[in-house]
């Protein structure tokens, strides 16, 4: 990738003062290489995106972020291995407070620390060093030139300090202030679409039945009492058609947008659409006139229904698009207005995303596609509550509840799931393996990949619960750090 010099200049600006004190700290090290902060920057930045392509770039950013947390996972180690030698260890974190005591004279020691023994003022000095270490730990933008126990690093770690925190600040450049779309790489949907059956494998007409005066379908009644139900916007509609796979999709790209370029009205969300683009990145670049009628014609069955989803006293009214605005100048364009529900949604970043290229994996098969959020997203609580223990089991109900089957048939809405699992597990995505016993299907999921940390990482900030897995190879349950200060 070709990057101009204001590149690396806008890259510097933005390092934290930090980090630049680190550099006049650290840089003796660069004296040995000739290089100055300049030439750093540009070496690094160069090493690391120099050769990759525009095309490359999401994926390439998403591993260095996936390195750097697994950097400040094991340096949170590195400290807590460091907890176990004799304060007299030029290993240990305080190793450099031993030397100043051994350095003072009885008076001197006497005065200063009020008579407490050697022993009792390192352990103290400890104890203050790893309330900083958890501190440096919780913080998401902690920086790694910011590591409280820095002493106990080799040159090389000090290296990786700088390189980490350059690398970060370039990342955060590319995908916020140059606008990088994220995005174009993966398949979203808002978390509350993806647990309810709005869209079904195939466009099927839906007879509406007047119930206490309202036009409305049930589309699911489950014995705990539990419904989901959609309604026309318009009183004059007797009969609609369901949302299908090609609907699915324009929501789709209708997210992506909504989450790459968010704008807000009145806590709604504000979504510019072109027809031709989104056909474009849904059927190609020869979409055509046709593809282009198709978008126009699922945006206007989006915009068309509501839903509302009851459980005992619980009532949530959703709306997908809340209303249109149609552009004077460009019949091809149109300003959308989301839903309440779905705004917040994406300004809270609650999102389930699959990567664009493992869900291509399943374009044979369009009932196996639309199971794909519902599956990630009990992926991720798996990976989050029991990260060892990656299989679960799930009754049709689960499935009904992630689309909607257009048949009755017990037997047909089996045969469906099962024939959508069988394309999981021959293209390796998501599920390892699966068994049908008991009415119940017991799924083996794959594990994360790179792709699917990052995505995970995004939807823990809304889904964090006590014994949540970390986006690394750690978890938030007790570390030595935390028996340490606990006593333990």
């Amino acid at each position: 990738m070709q990057l101009k010099k204001s590149f690396y200049h806008e890259v510097k600006d933005r390092l934290p003062e930090h980090v630049l004190e680190y550099w006049g700290v650290h840089r003796h090290y660069h004296f040995a290489l000739n290089e100055t902060l300049d030439q750093f920057i540009k070496r690094v930045i160069d090493e690391s995106f120099g050769s990759i392509t525009e095309n490359e770039l999401s994926d390439h950013i998403k591993k260095i972020r996936n390195t750097l947390r697994k950097r400040k996972y094991d340096w949170i180690k590195k400290y807590e291995n460091a907890l176990t030698y004799p304060f007299s260890d030029p290993a240990h974190p305080v190793f450099s407070d031993y030397c100043s005591l051994q350095a003072m004279g009885p008076r001197e020691l006497s005065q200063k620390y009020q008579d407490l023994e050697e022993d009792e003022i390192l352990r103290n000095k400890t104890e203050l060093k790893t309330a900083q270490m958890l501190q440096w730990k919780s913080n998401r933008n902690s920086l790694f030139t910011e590591y409280p126990a820095i002493s106990i690093l080799k040159q090389q770690n000090k290296e990786d300090a700088l390189k980490s925190d350059l690398l970060d600040v370039t990342c955060d450049y590319i995908v916020k202030e140059l606008n990088y779309d994220m995005s174009s790489n993966s398949r979203s949907l808002p978390s509350p679409i993806v647990s309810k059956p709005f869209f079904s494998l195939r466009s099927s007409k839906i007879t509406l039945e007047e119930i206490d005066g309202i036009m409305q379908n049930i589309i699911k009644n489950d014995n705990a009492g539990t419904t989901f139900t959609m309604y026309p916007t318009s009183s004059s509609d007797t009969q609609l058609t369901t949302l299908d796979k090609y609907d699915l999709r324009v929501y789709q790209e209708i997210t992506r947008l909504a989450c790459s370029d968010t704008k807000v009205h009145d806590g709604n969300i504000l979504v510019d659409v072109s027809f031709y683009q989104i056909s474009r990145q849904i059927f190609g670049y020869d979409a055509g006139e046709k593809g282009i009628q198709r978008v126009r014609d699922s945006i206007r069955k989006l915009s068309n229904r509501r839903f509302v989803y009851s459980n005992g006293g619980t009532q949530i009214d959703y709306v997908l698009v809340d209303s249109k605005i149609t552009d004077e100048h460009d019949k091809n364009k149109m300003r959308l207005v989301l839903g309440k529900v779905i705004s917040d949604s994406i300004l809270q970043k609650d999102i389930i995303s699959i990567s664009k290229k493992v869900e291509e994996k399943l374009q044979s098969n369009s009932n196996a596609r639309a199971f794909i959020h519902a599956l990630q997203e009990q992926r991720f609580i798996l990976y989050r509550d029991s990260p060892d223990s990656m299989r679960k089991s799930f009754g049709l109900n689960f499935f009904e509840d992630s689309i909607y089957f257009n048949t009755k048939s017990y037997k047909k809405k089996i045969s469906i799931i099962e024939d959508s699992l069988d394309e999981y597990v021959n293209n390796d995505v998501i599920i390892q393996n699966y068994s049908y016993e008991d009415n119940l299907f017991n799924l083996d999921f794959l594990p994360l990949d790179e792709n699917d940390i990052e995505y995970y990482s995004e939807w823990l900030k809304n889904h964090m619960t006590l014994s949540a897995t970390i986006p690394s190879s750690g978890s938030l349950q007790s570390t030595p750090i935390e028996t340490y200060l606990n006593g333990g």
